[in-house]
């Protein structure tokens, strides 16, 4: 798979609010273009979920190389908050890769 990119804060802000509409769409509601997810099967590293992973990934890394002033403890935390997002990234991505397919989807 291909090396995805730098994912800036405002495009993963973008890629959540995407996989979220895509989530909680009731009664087959059809989304605009611009609000719906961008996923495929078998993944492509400009998908949004992999997108998202990349971001989390980037500020993980970030993280582990500039510390906070505060020192371990809140690095600790950071990191704890980090992998709990991913966490959950990966709850929400299996849960729309196991969503029947639809005409609109």
């Amino acid at each position: 798979m291909e090396k995805p990119t730098v994912v800036s804060h405002r495009e993963a802000r973008e890629i959540a609010l995407r996989l979220i509409s895509g989530s909680f769409r009731r009664d087959r509601e059809k989304l605009p273009p611009a609000s719906k997810p961008r996923l495929s099967v078998p993944m492509r590293a400009d998908d949004d979920d992999m997108r998202l992973l990349s971001y989390i990934e980037q500020n993980e890394a970030a993280v582990r190389r500039f510390p906070f002033e505060g020192g371990r403890t809140e690095l600790q935390e950071a990191l704890h908050r980090a992998a709990a997002a991913e966490a959950s990234l990966a709850n929400l991505t299996e849960c729309l890769h196991r969503r029947p397919a639809t005409k609109d989807a």
